[in-house]
């Protein structure tokens, strides 16, 4: 693609829904910074979220040339990182939700995904009804993040046909990705990113 030499701009994540801007010619978090998410309308620049079974999300304005990157995790999914992702295109370059792609990475599915009831109870308890958190299966809850990060984009504005959703279990498919849960503390990293060449 020709980006060999451009930076790239990563963040120490911490499972939250903080989202850092980057929008001057010298910005930059530093390495310290803790956040799930980077919203730019730079040019020449390359950023970057890792995942290993959480939801990578790419949101991106082609009217205005912004987008972002988003880690969501089941806490970042509960706190609707999705809709901050929305809300820090349109607040930073006046993006219209109408306007945005998304596209919904591959991630641990609802089949693979069982959580405890204290999970389940948290998302119930964030609201709002009718949310899709997943399924009761075999005595154990399957919490359906893909599904979560759609529902949360299509209230913030996103229009359904301008969502893409991967549809593939990292879990499942070993053949393809690394997952935390089925490899532990030493699975690989899926890398979500977003960028573009320098301005001519």
């Amino acid at each position: 693609m020709g980006w060999g030499d451009l930076p790239v701009f990563r963040l120490k994540q911490v499972h939250g829904k903080r989202v850092l801007t980057l929008d001057g010619p010298g910005a930059g978090p530093s390495r310290r910074e803790e956040g799930d998410g980077l919203a730019t309308a730079r040019r020449g620049i390359v950023v970057v979220v890792a995942a290993a079974d959480c939801v990578p999300l790419i949101l991106f304005d082609p009217r205005n040339r912004a987008g972002a990157v988003l880690h969501a995790g089941w806490r970042g999914t509960l706190g609707a990182i999705a809709a901050e992702g929305v809300r820090a295109l349109r607040e930073g370059w006046g993006g219209r939700p109408s306007d945005l792609l998304a596209l919904i990475g591959p991630s641990v599915g609802p089949c693979c995904y069982s959580v405890g009831g204290e999970v389940v109870q948290a998302f119930l308890d964030a609201g709002p009804s009718g949310a899709p958190l997943g399924r009761q299966d075999s005595g154990a809850f399957h919490l359906d993040l893909p599904a979560l990060n759609r529902f949360q984009l299509e209230r913030a504005g996103l229009e359904p046909g301008r969502i893409l959703t991967a549809g593939l279990c990292t879990s499942c498919r070993a053949d393809l990705f690394p997952s935390y849960r089925r490899e532990g503390p030493k699975a690989g990293r899926l890398l979500a990113f977003l960028g573009s060449a320098p301005s001519p």
